[in-house]
């Protein structure tokens, strides 16, 4: 096993989340929250898939922050993983508390600062994108 960094690639106004959850369902889950805790919310999501394909299963209501999230999403490539890019005037705080309750199994980094992310890498772990598998 080797431990690498992987740099979060975002703009400086733009807030991430970055956690795991055990669940497929995830995407659903995180979409739900974050449209009910903030009326209009600009985000795009991605979780990592751990098993059978690995897919990249992703949503949201903004295409850019989506795309910002599906890229980041196959460059962390975790299992379990979910990174969750919140549009400009969006912050963690509005929407943590609804989140966490629900379906993340923890939340490692809710950020506007920019960041890395330190998943253990596995040499056998391939990622497919899927762009024609989005949730919503």
């Amino acid at each position: 096993m080797q431990l690498i960094t992987v740099k979060i690639d975002k703009p400086d106004d733009i807030n991430f989340i970055l956690g795991q959850s055990h669940f497929i369902k995830t995407v659903e889950d995180i979409h739900e929250a974050l449209v009910q805790s903030v009326p209009g919310i600009k985000f795009g999501l991605a979780f990592c898939e751990s098993s059978g394909a690995m897919l990249i299963r992703w949503s949201g209501t903004d295409d850019a922050m989506i795309e910002l999230a599906k890229r980041n999403a196959l460059a962390i490539s975790a299992g379990h993983s979910f990174i969750v890019f919140l549009g400009a005037g969006f912050f963690p705080l509005s929407v943590l508390n609804n989140k966490r309750n629900h379906f993340a199994a923890g939340v490692l980094t809710p950020a506007a600062t920019k960041g890395d992310a330190r998943p253990l890498w596995n040499p056998h772990l391939t990622v497919s994108r899927c762009e024609q598998r989005g949730q919503r």
